[in-house]
């Protein structure tokens, strides 16, 4: 039931800014029927890998400098971050990409923009956190996330972990255990240069890192214009420098400009940094499936 369908873009469609007709249909059926695809070679590996390197940078800069919370991911090793947004990183590529669009606005047939900008961070020596929705599942799903991993992920590294064709199942833990039954988990492996495209009510978790390096990735995305979810949106930040990138294109990205150095904004993930949201952290570092278990007779 489900699976994580793959499409390679050929170097004629990148060039092109356009799928073909068979990709195209692909990708849609994918994503409508398991609300997840894989598009492999979108990007240029090159811009990816310098973004990583950036990223890395600037998370030793914040270590040493000491980061303004605790808790909130750092003691499971998964925090959010925006990511750096000056020229050199922030380009018409990953940002304005005509492919993604193209397909964003064939799932909802109507135009659509960007409303985040974001990325995560999986420290080495995390722990796997809990499968779960960023949303919960609606009939009227108006947003549609395109991770992008910065390096080649896998097992290894702490790629992503999916369960196809769940977008539209309300999740609880007890409902997890029954759906685990007959559908099957699968990781998100993929080469840097790879986009992954889901609506965020899908199932998902991130998973342990047992390598010595960062996993950065960055999720875009996207949304109809005048959607609940265009207008909840608070707009990205981006420094002045972006501004030439959008220019004739201000209706693409939901955006303010101002003079903000567009170095990595490290941020707290769904753990909250405060005494309950450690005090959760904790549990779940020491042993995810007690935390698991408890939210299971939570009837969370």
């Amino acid at each position: 039931m489900g699976c994580l369908s793959r499409i390679t873009v050929s170097t004629k469609e990148r060039e092109a800014g356009l799928l073909s007709a068979d990709n195209m249909t692909a990708a849609l059926s994918a994503l409508r029927q398991d609300g997840v695809v894989m598009l492999e070679r979108l990007f240029e590996p090159s811009l990816l890998t310098s973004i990583a390197r950036k990223m890395t940078i600037d998370l030793e800069r914040e270590k040493r400098e000491g980061m303004a919370w605790s808790g909130g991911g750092k003691l499971i090793g998964h925090l959010n971050a925006v990511p750096p947004t000056t020229p050199e990183f922030l380009t018409e590529q990953l940002l304005l990409n005509p492919i993604l669009f193209a397909l964003s606005q064939s799932v909802f047939d109507k135009p659509v923009l960007n409303i985040k900008f974001t990325s995560n961070v999986n420290l080495p020596g995390s722990v796997r956190q809990s499968f779960h929705p960023d949303f919960r599942a609606l009939d009227d799903i108006d947003q549609l996330n395109i991770s992008v991993p910065l390096c080649d992920v896998s097992e290894r590294n702490g790629s992503t972990e999916v369960v196809p064709g769940t977008y539209r199942i309300p999740f609880t833990f007890k409902r997890l255990e029954q759906e685990l039954q007959s559908r099957r988990a699968e990781r998100a492996n993929a080469s840097v240069g790879s986009a992954m495209l889901w609506f965020p009510s899908l199932w998902h978790r991130g998973t342990a890192n047992a390598s010595a390096d960062p996993r950065h990735m960055i999720t875009l995305t996207h949304a109809p214009v005048g959607s609940k979810s265009h207008e909840a949106a608070p707009p990205t930040q981006l420094p002045e420098s972006a501004k030439a990138l959008v220019r004739g294109r201000e209706n693409a990205v939901k955006a303010t400009f101002s003079a903000i150095s567009g170095d990595t904004v490290f941020t707290p993930n769904y753990f909250k940094p405060t005494f309950v949201g450690r005090l959760r952290e904790s549990l779940h570092a020491v042993s995810p499936r007690t935390n698991e278990f408890l939210m299971k007779h939570l009837g969370k």
